[in-house]
């Protein structure tokens, strides 16, 4: 009787060994995902500020006649966001190429 017991205890300790390596492993997946999907939504975040940079930029060289840039060190706004590059010189219009810089840490070249 005590073996039977003591290969039935056996049993079921290897069955919970098994059972927290599924949990394990399907926490990991679960994570995984997660780690995917943030990432993903990091990167369309990215590009929406792309679009709407360009966007921006194109509304800006349509409304007005080619004008004189000059390259300035980096300017903070309110928000939080940085951009060094050129502007039209004597005024508060980014023109042209520079680094803008998001608070949130995402970044633009061009």
């Amino acid at each position: 009787m005590v073996d039977a017991d003591y290969k039935q205890h056996l049993e079921i300790t290897e069955m919970q060994e098994i059972i927290k390596l599924l949990v394990a492993r399907e926490r990991q997946k679960k994570q995984m995902d997660l780690k995917a999907k943030s990432e993903k939504e990091a990167e369309k975040s990215e590009v929406s500020k792309i679009k709407l940079h360009n966007e921006q930029t194109k509304l800006t060289q349509k409304n007005e006649e080619p004008q004189e840039t000059e390259w300035r060190p980096e300017f903070t706004f309110e928000s939080g966001d940085k951009y060094t590059g050129s502007w039209v010189k004597g005024s508060k219009t980014k023109q042209g190429s520079g680094v803008l810089m998001w608070a949130d840490g995402s970044r633009y070249e061009g």
